[in-house]
């Protein structure tokens, strides 16, 4: 029996090498859809997956729940727009939440009840009040991670994060 299960070569590899993109190409090409094409991975998966296992329990939970998120949004889009809009909307409002995590103690309440809030890291541009809202945090998360200059692009976790689903939502379907 022992002998049935020894391993004593390797079976030939019947499939091409694997096909590799310049990582800021790979993200703009090619449509996900199309399950035709070759799978091909970004030049810089080593670096992507390494990043993924060195992240906490609490990070790397995170990552698949907004990776099945956004999946399922891409599989629901042809027939259930709306529901596919929420799903991506739930992915992107998951990762905010998780950047602001630690910053509630910035926020001070006046009432807990209505949670009107007394101060807060942001204001308002026309009226300089604090708010915390969703749309602040998101202009702000925008602002962090999506601005148009490099400058603005660090490597925290949710850029890890944030490029770990890109590459995840390329092949999770």
């Amino acid at each position: 029996m022992f002998k049935d299960l020894q391993i004593s070569n390797f079976s030939e590899q019947r499939h091409s090498d694997t096909q590799f993109m310049e990582h800021s190409k790979y993200f703009i090409q090619g449509s996900i859809d199309n399950n035709s094409n070759p799978v091909i991975f970004p030049d810089s998966i080593n670096k992507i997956l390494n990043n993924y296992l060195q992240l906490n329990k609490e990070s790397r939970d995170l990552v698949d729940v907004i990776a099945h998120l956004i999946c399922n949004g891409i599989d629901i889009q042809s027939n259930m727009k709306s529901l596919s809009f929420l799903s991506f909307v739930s992915a992107i409002e998951s990762l905010v939440n998780y950047e602001y995590r630690d910053r509630k103690d910035e926020i001070k309440f006046e009432c807990t009840d209505c949670q009107t809030i007394s101060e807060s890291p942001i204001k308002c541009v026309k009226c300089n009040r604090p708010i915390w809202g969703v749309k602040a945090k998101f202009k702000e998360f925008l602002m962090t991670y999506i601005s148009a200059s490099n400058d603005s692009i660090k490597n925290t976790t949710v850029f890890i994060i944030l490029d770990v689903i890109s590459f995840t939502m390329g092949y999770c379907c």
